[in-house]
């Protein structure tokens, strides 16, 4: 990871690198943005929580910080693909984080699927808490679908 100096942190930017290049893996990134609200507690403000899919773009993505924004996650995906996850905090000092990820085969695949990624992807589309486009949540039900149809045609090929 590298950063540029400025004032305050503004963007995440970076690359989604895949290992052995594999293809129709579909990388896309999940972000989640705490939205820090005037509500304030003894532990510290409350947040409220939003969601975005991001589509690298050639490999490379930005995710922009807005004002109210403190903190970031990326989730990063693809198909047969091991997820890598990190977080970010808004900092003084920061303008912008460089964070390539690194995505490898997941030998695993089909089992991590069902049991850690559908059913978190899943709570993006269901729960409205996290105001997901509903573009977005239509391309997280139509890429699982597409995966679950790959699982079946594997199955059946045997």
């Amino acid at each position: 990871m590298d950063y540029r100096i400025g004032v305050v942190t503004q963007s995440i930017t970076g690359r989604v690198l895949i290992k052995n290049d594999l293809k129709n893996a579909e990388p896309f990134i999940v972000v989640r943005k705490y939205n820090k609200t005037f509500i304030q507690t003894s532990s510290g403000f409350i947040h409220r929580v939003s969601a975005e899919i991001i589509h690298p773009h050639n490999g490379t993505y930005t995710v922009e910080m807005a004002a109210e924004v403190d903190q970031v996650e990326l989730m990063f995906l693809g198909r047969r693909l091991r997820p890598v996850s990190y977080r970010f905090r808004r900092t003084l000092g920061v303008s912008e984080y460089i964070y390539d990820a690194r995505l490898q085969p997941d030998s695993g695949w089909r089992d991590s699927y069902f049991i850690l990624i559908k059913p978190g992807l899943t709570e993006y589309i269901v729960e409205q808490r996290f105001k997901m486009n509903k573009s977005d949540q239509l391309f997280l039900g139509q890429w699982m679908d597409r995966t679950e149809d790959e699982f079946e045609k594997a199955t059946v090929d045997q």
